[in-house]
């Protein structure tokens, strides 16, 4: 049963997604339900992972382990988070918004302005012109960085060298490297439901 249960509730599922996409008729009446389906698992699937983090942070703290005050912190976050959403949902009010806009959203700049200097860091580590493939690397990533800050260089058919560079390679790679990956999701499905990938039920 803890085999075949996941491996039925996941074949039925691919089925009505691939009917609700393919079949326009059907799309109108599983489309809604199926959406609705996935965001019941999505709420069950964050109740064990809440839980889990929980459990995990809490214990860092009972260990008075040497991240314990961060774990202290990220729990008080978290509860208090909570308590506002579910205040407001009941009662009405902007706080849970006021939170959101007024502390995630500035933390969040704040982590994302330090990650341009670690990028910045493993650029100039990476981008030495040292093979062919890093001097091409180098010469495209100077021509972007110029077009977006400083100045717009002429490309092929009258267009930005750096908007030739975005919309031609690297399109096209990323094109390639999409294939790649929908062709390798099709191999894994197929796997998973004729009960050959049994990695995620836990046997090997």
């Amino acid at each position: 049963m803890r085999t075949r249960l996941p491996l039925a509730l996941a074949s039925a599922m691919v089925v009505l997604m691939a009917a609700a996409f393919f079949s326009p008729r059907l799309a109108g009446a599983y489309g809604s339900g199926v959406n609705r389906g996935l965001q019941i698992f999505g709420a069950f699937a964050a109740v064990p992972a809440v839980v889990g983090l929980i459990r995990l942070h809490s214990a860092r703290i009972a260990r008075k382990h040497s991240s314990a005050l961060y774990s202290a912190v990220m729990l008080a976050a978290l509860f208090a988070t909570v308590g506002l959403g579910i205040a407001d949902a009941k009662f009405g009010g902007p706080r849970f918004m006021w939170v959101y806009r007024n502390i995630y959203g500035p933390l969040q700049q704040s982590v994302f302005a330090f990650l341009a200097f670690f990028i910045a860091s493993a650029a100039y580590r990476a981008f030495r012109a040292r093979t062919m493939e890093a001097t091409v690397l180098l010469v495209a990533a100077v021509v972007v960085l110029l077009g977006n800050a400083v100045v717009s260089l002429p490309g092929p058919g009258g267009a930005s060298a750096e908007g030739w560079l975005l919309s031609v390679p690297a399109m096209a790679m990323q094109r390639g490297i999409g294939f790649g990956v929908a062709l390798g999701i099709m191999a894994q499905s197929v796997r998973i439901l004729m009960g050959l990938e049994r990695r995620f039920v836990g046997r090997g």
